[in-house]
């Protein structure tokens, strides 16, 4: 049975998920400013960046970085180490899945609802909209995009990577991407994160 998570291990993985909400939000950033034309030289590549990087909101950053730190490390620790005490290592492919599967059902949804909540409330208030209304707006689409990716992660978390600092260091690392999506949706008004998603489809 798995020991119990001390105050370290929990402090270590939210300074780690913190560190990839931070750049995580950069570059969404980045790739929030205006488009690079198709056939647009290194130089002009290079320009647009450095305009986007002189754009940056830090107070952002330092908000979704605050998130990660305040919620995203401890929590998915201590639900995987919940998933490890009740089905055990994951030593077959079965055990594995079905880790994966009862993370992406019990815990995903309170995340992706206060991760939503915390952004339309403090990251990015849009005048006169509630910030639950913004949740429910939000929320079908960004689940449905999570279990098109986390599913397969996590079954190759659970089956190869060891349980504590290290799976948690793995799922951020493996979803920088999925970070950097995550921010734009909620730092994005509400009216634009279709837009996002056809983008990150592309």
């Amino acid at each position: 049975m798995a020991s119990a998570l001390t105050f370290t291990q929990l402090l270590s993985a939210s300074t780690v998920a913190g560190s990839f909400f931070f750049v995580g939000d950069v570059a969404a950033q980045l790739l929030a400013g205006p488009p690079k034309q198709a056939n647009a030289g290194l130089a002009t590549a290079a320009g647009q960046t450095l305009i986007r990087f002189k754009d940056w909101d830090q107070e952002r950053t330092l908000k979704m970085s605050l998130f990660g730190i305040g919620v995203n490390g401890w929590y998915f620790l201590t639900g995987f180490h919940i998933l490890d005490r009740i089905f055990g290592p994951a030593k077959t492919l079965k055990v594995a899945t079905t880790k994966a599967v009862v993370n992406q059902i019990m815990f995903s949804p309170p995340y992706l609802t206060a991760f939503l909540l915390y952004s339309a409330a403090f990251v990015r208030p849009e005048k006169g909209v509630d910030p639950w209304d913004t949740v429910v707006t939000k929320f079908p689409g960004l689940y449905a995009t999570a279990w098109s990716v986390w599913p397969a992660v996590n079954v190759i978390s659970f089956k190869f990577v060891p349980p504590g600092l290290a799976r948690v260091a793995f799922m951020n690392a493996t979803g920088l991407l999925w970070s950097s999506y995550m921010v734009r949706v909620g730092a994005a008004k509400s009216s634009s994160v279709d837009e996002i998603e056809v983008e990150y489809a592309l």
